[in-house]
């Protein structure tokens, strides 16, 4: 995982300071997310696996789809990654450009697990208390697994989780009383 984030990273860096440069940092992003979700096709993934395969009969295959999913930058950039055979490493380089887009746009990337589904209201209160709390912009996912059986778990980034729910709190209470 770290090697591939090595060699994805400098193709998400000039990804990122060319569209900055262009102000198309939304369309970027989507490109990239295409070019993700065309490599991870199950179909493109038997495709690249194949030993001889030929760069231009990859790009006249993938055609109809990238015509209408990137722009001639977009297409540009997805020749690069065929012609260096770093096409595997596109996953990579849309998550490494959303999160150097997510640093220079000051948003912290927040994931929420509830036992239950919150409504609009209730998502909208807690995404302002953690916005409060955390002086940052904010991009929440939320989700539900009724594991937690109640309260929810908070996840800020990759550095902090707070976990307020029932089933782990019973599981410290267990924990004390079994040692």
């Amino acid at each position: 995982m770290s090697e591939l984030k090595t060699l994805a990273r400098p193709y998400a860096v000039a990804a990122y300071h060319f569209a900055k440069e262009r102000n198309q940092l939304d369309a970027w992003c989507h490109m990239l997310a295409n070019i993700r979700a065309i490599v991870l096709h199950e179909k493109i993934q038997k495709i690249l696996s194949t030993p001889e395969l030929d760069e231009a009969v990859l790009l006249k295959m993938l055609k109809p789809v990238t015509e209408k999913s990137l722009d001639v930058y977009g297409l540009n950039f997805l020749k690069l990654l065929i012609v260096n055979h770093r096409l595997e490493l596109a996953p990579m380089i849309f998550e490494l450009f959303e999160a150097i887009k997510a640093q220079a746009e000051n948003i912290v990337s927040v994931d929420v697990t509830t036992a239950i589904t919150l409504n609009h209201a209730e998502q909208s209160a807690l995404i302002d208390n953690i916005v409060k709390h955390l002086k940052h912009k904010v991009q929440a996912s939320f989700h539900v697994d009724d594991a937690i059986i109640a309260g929810a778990v908070i996840r800020v980034g990759d550095d902090y989780v707070l976990d307020g729910s029932i089933k782990t709190q019973l599981t410290r209470l267990k924990t004390k009383f079994m040692s």
